[in-house]
């Protein structure tokens, strides 16, 4: 008898009162899916390169390149997170570097130094078999309201 009890009192809690909800609880802004689509038009943020140099060496048969990058947020109404940093080497086939994913905040109005030395050398370093006398540099960033921009930079490499 114990159990039939059991079982009615379970039985009246899921037939009776108030309905469970049907999908996932819905969740505070904070927390939204990171799948949605960036919002239309163009960027807030306006990012401008500022330093943009490139140093080479040679690194056995191999040519090392070490940039150095600072932006700067002109427009004063929007922060620029940087997503991506994307090198070609003389804007060849060969000279493609894989994408660089980051996370760089640069504030409103403010100036980041995105690549750059520190006591332990360079933050960021190309190694490639292209003898590059150019670099070229696309800067992929969101505003903050998730819209997409980019800037592009070219430095001669310097020995």
């Amino acid at each position: 008898m114990k159990y039939a009890v059991a079982f009615l009192v379970v039985m009246a809690a899921a037939c009776g009162g108030a309905q469970a909800p049907t999908g996932p609880a819905p969740r505070p802004p904070s927390q939204a899916p990171s799948n949605l689509p960036a919002p239309l038009g163009p960027s807030v943020a306006v990012l401008t390169v500022e330093v943009f140099t490139v140093t080479s060496r040679r690194c056995g048969t191999w040519f090392c390149y070490v940039p150095a990058l600072r932006v700067a947020e002109t427009s004063g109404n929007s922060a620029a997170l940087i997503t991506a940093l994307l090198f070609d080497l003389n804007a060849v086939p060969d000279g493609r570097v894989p994408p660089w994913n980051v996370s760089k905040m640069v504030p409103a109005g403010g100036v980041s130094h995105l690549i750059g030395e520190d006591t332990a050398g360079p933050e960021f370093e190309i190694s490639s078999k292209v003898n590059a006398t150019q670099v070229f540099v696309r800067i992929d960033f969101l505003d903050d309201q998730g819209r997409r921009g980019s800037v592009n930079a070219v430095a001669v490499v310097s020995q």
